[in-house]
């Protein structure tokens, strides 16, 4: 990842990727998604989302990574919560009852330092990396998933050739490509509702948002 980027992005406020409520995708697939009772849930590239303190007040144990400090610090401040800073393996790392969250890079975070995941939801991780270093993300995510587990991603597909991105578009057949190797993909959801894209991308013609279920 581009860390001088997105911590610039962070200083200079521009976040236009950060939603001011918990993602519809949790709301309406979350029953389906979390069902079997708690789970162990990563959240991969997590920024600030509201989604972290919505899932760990469910009773889910929530483990978000994130190397931009403030990201880390405003989660808990929003939530109205008093995290104590703890070590997991070598990495600094923030907790609040079921939420943990840990600075460090996903590409090199040891996978085996929280164990293996039930559940990873992906809602600005994938759409953020590279193009070049997809292919890596996914393996990443596989890395910390127990066998059997299942991810909900979300993705966006447009015309890049009006927006160099970030976010990248992930196009459907790129998409089925990334996850060949696991044991299913399925599309929840394809939405082209301009007013529900990033603002970022309400400006090109045809943008659309796709959600997908991934048994690793």
């Amino acid at each position: 990842m581009d860390h001088s980027y997105w911590e610039g992005e962070w200083r200079a406020g521009r976040l236009p990727w950060h939603g001011t409520a918990v993602h519809r995708d949790l709301v309406d697939f979350g029953p389906n998604f979390l069902q079997g009772g708690a789970h162990r849930i990563l959240v991969p590239l997590c920024g600030k989302t509201l989604d972290l303190a919505w899932l760990a007040a469910r009773g889910h144990d929530v483990y978000g990574i994130e190397f931009v400090s403030e990201a880390i610090t405003t989660v808990f401040e929003e939530a109205g919560l008093e995290p104590v800073e703890e070590q997991v393996g070598p990495y600094r790392s923030w907790r609040s009852g079921t939420l943990t969250l840990i600075q460090a890079d996903f590409f090199e975070m040891d996978s085996t330092v929280l164990g293996p995941m039930d559940r990873l939801w992906d809602r600005g991780g994938l759409v953020n990396v590279d193009p070049g270093r997809r292919a890596a993300y996914v393996q990443r995510l596989r890395s910390f998933a127990r066998a059997g587990a299942q991810a909900m991603v979300n993705v966006f597909s447009y015309d890049q050739t009006g927006f160099d991105g970030p976010p990248f578009s992930v196009p459907d057949t790129d998409f089925k490509a990334l996850f060949a190797s696991m044991r299913g993909i399925k599309l929840l959801r394809r939405d082209k509702t301009r007013v529900r894209q990033p603002l970022a991308l309400q400006h090109i013609e045809g943008t659309g948002t796709e959600t997908w279920l991934v048994e690793m």
